[in-house]
């Protein structure tokens, strides 16, 4: 495999469901990883009058790393399919989107879910906390 710690340029993890819709998004820009986490109503996550609480951290390069080894060693995203969809009127919505250097990886769905699901929103949800 690749070794893709230094390809990734950033990470943005986001769902959508009755209760709430709430996204992270980590960056790495040179020796800066900067991430942020927001919710919202509705269910366009990128309108600003529909955002409810917004809080901005810090990573630490061996979070990132950390995040990335998880991503595609132990989750091997890249064996995912690009959609996993379940047919029922209400759930959740979800998207992991992973940007490269010279590619994009995007990963979506409707009540169906890859593998690892339960471990990557454990993940996620450290930094939902923040909201709290």
């Amino acid at each position: 495999m690749d070794d893709y710690r230094d390809k990734v340029k950033s990470i943005r993890f986001s769902t959508c469901g009755m209760r709430s819709n709430i996204a992270t998004t980590i960056k790495r820009n040179g020796s800066n990883i900067d991430g942020n986490v927001y919710s919202c109503w509705g269910y366009d996550l990128e309108r600003d009058e529909e955002l409810l609480d917004k809080k901005d951290f810090n990573v630490s390069e061996d979070d990132w790393y950390f995040l990335i080894q998880k991503l595609f060693c132990d989750f091997d995203v890249l064996s995912w399919k690009k959609e996993y969809y379940r047919p029922l009127l209400d759930g959740l919505l979800w998207e992991l989107e992973i940007e490269l250097e010279n590619d994009t990886l995007s990963y979506k769905g409707s009540n169906g879910f890859p593998p690892h699901w339960e471990e990557l929103v454990s993940i996620f949800t450290v930094f939902e906390k923040l909201l709290d």
